[in-house]
């Protein structure tokens, strides 16, 4: 596809066109100012929280749960009636029941009596383990367990392929690192409100259905509940630290986040699928974690919307039920809000009419990778009802021309990259988000921008034929976003915070004003010949800009 083909080539351009400015000694013009990121952000600190003025002084009490043989239940949680933050910690936990067994079956859930398979005890602690013949693996005791680290194997490797559950009791306080990292069938766990901490790669695995989390967890160390088959997630409002690559899926579609992390780090690609992300606190805060900024600003996750102050209406949210419907040549996925998304075309029309409702669904949207390398289409025409276009939706495929009823739709990752004959869009309404690499590569030129786009995604518009010239409403311009078009304008920057790599390389754009921008990258505005000190408005009120910014010396 052409977004591949285009980004080593640049970046391997920028390199030997930076090692020849480093070795030529130019400088930024302003050195002294933070030229990072974060440097766009508010101020504070990366971990720090902004106090949103709520004392939660105002609280009911809003839900119990009982606790069953492997979960815990809980009472009297209380809601702030100001704000409408679910207090986490508050109330009283019950542990799990634990299997009571009285002729052959459990006295509270029914479950036949399993054989122990194995059992055993951590060297130097008080806390025990034990393997029944139906998969289920528990840990017993008090303390915490030991630390298997990387290239050591834990206990339990020999009993990867016999695992399918894992419940953690009351009494253990610390999971260590790596300990039930080759358990990668369990597709259920539950882990008791005493574990504080879960060290790094202790879950790491596959198959992960269900998952209860520590009421009262604070550190998540990274790799953990990798690959899972969630849906939907709920983080405790104890939790503070979640280290990189946790709960990373491609079919988590709701994740709730409370204010009380204060880090939270991220990987390329980790929520793919992710379309709701529901956090209890400010978008500010929310801005200072990893995890905002790969969401909103780094490219790499369209159509995620953000739910402010959400609380325990994030349930609610839509997740997938089933798959792999059929309706004529259509297959499809249905969702927990009786709607339907299109997962694939199984027909050769080359006019095609995407229908609003399968059996008694109604369409609003279509999959990822639905029409994916479809060498039949050239007309598609997307009805009112469909509001998001999953990313590499089209990906190569040889779309011609695309009519959207919608008054309003988002557009996935890499939607239409490797749409060459794409010349055609018929839209009236707007595009609320386009994603990474949605249009790079096609001839569309017209778009209607929705003023809520608050950052244009990284290769969004690379070698495409976009006019556009006022981009003064957005916050963030990412890495190569307009690289390869023919702008040939005088382009209006003023006010955006950051300026991404490469993103107007060789547009051909006449003059620019870059007044109040924050940061710009490295060769934003590389070989646009017509750009001199003279044309180039508000340089000496940007805070930092990379010696390549420009083709002229900035010294």
């Amino acid at each position: 596809m052409f977004l591949k083909k285009l980004l080593p080539f640049i970046l391997a351009l920028l390199c030997i066109v930076g090692c020849f400015s480093a070795c030529n000694g130019q400088k930024t013009s302003n050195p002294s100012t933070d030229s990072s990121p974060d440097a766009s952000l508010p101020s504070g600190g990366e971990n720090s929280v902004i106090d949103t003025g709520c004392a939660h002084k105002n609280t009911k009490k809003i839900s119990s749960k009982e606790p069953t043989c492997i979960t815990e239940g809980y009472s009297d949680r209380l809601k702030c009636k100001d704000c409408g933050e679910i207090l986490d910690t508050t109330g009283s936990i019950q542990p799990a029941l634990g299997h009571q067994y009285k002729g052959q079956q459990c006295i509270y859930c029914d479950k036949p009596e399993p054989d122990v398979a194995v059992e055993g005890q951590f060297e130097g602690t008080q806390v025990f383990w034990r393997l029944y013949s139906d998969g289920e693996l528990e840990f017993t005791g008090s303390g915490a367990t030991p630390d298997f680290p990387a290239g050591q194997n834990s206990y339990f490797y020999r009993y990867n392929k016999a695992v399918t559950s894992i419940v953690v009791y009351d009494g253990i306080t610390r999971i260590g690192d790596g300990l039930c990292r080759v358990l990668k069938e369990a597709e259920t766990i539950s882990i008791a409100s005493s574990v504080t901490e879960i060290g790094d790669h202790a879950f790491e695995g596959w198959e992960l259905e269900e998952l209860n989390l520590s009421m009262r967890l604070k550190k998540l160390g990274k790799d953990n509940f990798t690959s899972n088959k969630l849906f939907f997630l709920e983080l405790p409002g104890s939790l503070e630290y979640v280290g990189s690559g946790c709960f990373e899926s491609t079919q988590l579609i709701t994740l709730r986040v409370p204010d009380s992390i204060t880090t939270f780090e991220t990987v390329e690609g980790q929520f793919s699928a992710l379309e709701n992300l529901a956090y209890t606190g400010t978008m500010e805060q929310l801005m200072r974690l990893d995890l905002g900024k790969h969401l909103l600003v780094d490219g790499k996750c369209a159509n995620v919307e953000v739910h402010l102050e959400y609380t325990d209406e994030a349930d609610d949210l839509p997740y997938c039920t089933k798959r792999g419907k059929t309706f004529g040549d259509f297959t499809y996925i249905v969702y927990s809000d009786n709607t339907a998304r299109i997962s694939k075309y199984n027909g050769s029309e080359k006019d095609l009419v995407i229908p609003s409702k399968v059996d008694s669904y109604t369409v609003t949207g279509l999959y990822h990778n639905c029409f994916e390398e479809n060498k039949s289409i050239s007309k598609v025409t997307i009805p009112k009802t469909v509001k998001k276009i999953e990313r590499e939706a089209f990906l190569d495929s040889t779309l011609s021309e695309l009519v959207i009823l919608s008054e309003e739709i988002e557009v996935g990752d890499s939607a239409f990259d490797g749409c060459n004959s794409l010349n055609k869009l018929t839209f009236d309404g707007v595009f609320t988000d386009v994603g990474h690499g949605a249009f790079a590569g096609t001839h569309v030129s017209n778009l209607n921008i929705s003023e809520k786009m608050m950052a244009v995604r990284d290769s969004a518009f690379a070698n495409s034929e976009i006019k556009i010239s006022d981009l003064t409403q957005f916050q963030y311009i990412g890495d190569s976003a307009f690289a390869y078009t023919d702008l040939d304008c005088a382009l209006n920057l003023q006010g955006v915070k950051e300026i991404g790599m490469g993103a107007f390389y060789k547009t051909g754009i006449e003059s620019v004003d870059v007044t109040g921008v924050k940061h710009i990258g490295a060769y934003a505005f590389y070989l646009n010949g017509k750009l001199t000190t003279e044309t180039v408005t508000g340089l000496d009120t940007v805070q930092s800009v990379d010696p390549t910014a420009f083709d002229f010396s900035l010294s």
